[in-house]
């Protein structure tokens, strides 16, 4: 573990980031997506500095960098987690909608039926 430890630190930019530690910021292979050699960096950072993955989870990030491979802004959970994340932060294409325009006479229709 120690090694991987050792690998994940040698290749990484450490910058200020949103939180109150800095991100650390993957710069090895695949850095656009934060890949390392077809694994994502971020799910092995957490193996290496937290501890195993349960089940399925996801790994999300709370500073909301996908290099950043900190295991103190990185957190496992469920896809239905990643969801609420997403839509909390603003990120989730719901968010983007734009809203509807209702007519008091479309929502008095709505409620007879």
């Amino acid at each position: 573990m120690d090694e991987l430890r050792q690998q994940l630190l040698s290749q990484i930019e450490i910058v200020p980031g949103p939180l109150a530690t800095e991100c650390w910021l993957w710069t090895g292979s695949g850095i656009e997506y934060g890949y390392l050699r077809g694994t994502l960096a971020h799910r092995l950072s957490f193996i290496a500095f937290n501890g195993p993955i349960e089940g399925w989870n996801y790994i999300l990030h709370r500073c909301d960098t996908p290099r950043c491979i900190n295991p103190e802004h990185l957190w496992q959970g469920s896809q239905h987690d990643n969801v609420l994340d997403a839509i909390a932060k603003g990120h989730h294409r719901a968010c983007r909608r734009k809203p509807i325009k209702v007519s008091p006479a479309l929502v008095s229709n709505r409620r007879r039926m």
